[in-house]
């Protein structure tokens, strides 16, 4: 679905989401348009109200913990590098300390050392590209969406765009899928007017403005 916008009679502009088969004529079955501000309020209120409560909120920061460890791969390479050639360089002061010293050795070692800098720069560099976050931070900074007004444009705006992956919409519920592992939930229509009103489904004005591009997927 995209989105677009029509102007009422007294100049009200009112803004939906419409099928765009219905719009391009290709025989889509939903052709009322739905009016883009229940429903984004409605999707926001769920997801305040039934998602962000604290045992998902744990269960989320768990997950980030395994995506942070399973995805940092660079560092632990790294710090194998940095361990062998620490290794390399105990071997070799090991090996001057027992009177085995040549211009090859003195050049092998001067060459590890160097490694050893290069590696240790690499690695810190590596963890200020890509800090690792505690479960603790982790659910701190979830933790503060709970709190805002679901009126708020922008607090609207974060929730979406952060946790809502997209939105299926039937002619009797929402199917509403997050950013995590098995994060589907199921919002019927009839919750929806019983918490914000029937007026979620409407016929688009006539008189349009130019359309704006967008998906109901947010």
């Amino acid at each position: 679905m995209v989105g677009e916008s029509g102007r009422a009679r007294n100049g009200t502009v009112h803004y939906y989401y419409k099928c765009s088969g219905a719009k391009r004529h290709e025989g889509c079955t939903r052709r009322k348009a739905i009016r883009k501000h229940p429903i984004e309020r409605a999707v926001v209120y769920y997801t305040v109200s039934k998602v962000l409560q604290d045992d998902v909120i744990r269960r989320i920061a768990d997950a980030i913990l395994q995506i942070q460890k399973s995805e940092d791969t660079a560092i632990p390479a790294l710090e194998a590098q940095l361990r062998d050639c620490e290794k390399g360089i105990e071997n070799m002061v090991n090996a001057i300390q027992a009177g085995v010293l040549t211009s090859s050795t003195k050049e092998r070692l001067d060459a590890l050392e160097q490694r050893r800098d290069e590696l240790k720069t690499a690695i810190a560099q590596a963890r200020l590209e890509r800090p690792k976050f505690t479960r603790e931070q982790i659910v701190q900074w979830i933790s503060r969406f709970k709190y805002g007004s679901i009126d708020d444009k922008e607090y609207q705006k974060e929730i979406i765009d952060i946790f809502l992956n997209s939105v299926y919409v039937y002619d009797d519920r929402l199917v509403l899928t997050y950013n995590y592992r098995d994060g589907t939930e199921t919002l019927t229509l009839q919750e929806i007017e019983a918490a914000f009103g029937s007026d979620l489904t409407q016929l688009s004005p006539l008189k349009r403005k130019t359309p704006s591009r967008g998906c109901l997927s947010f």
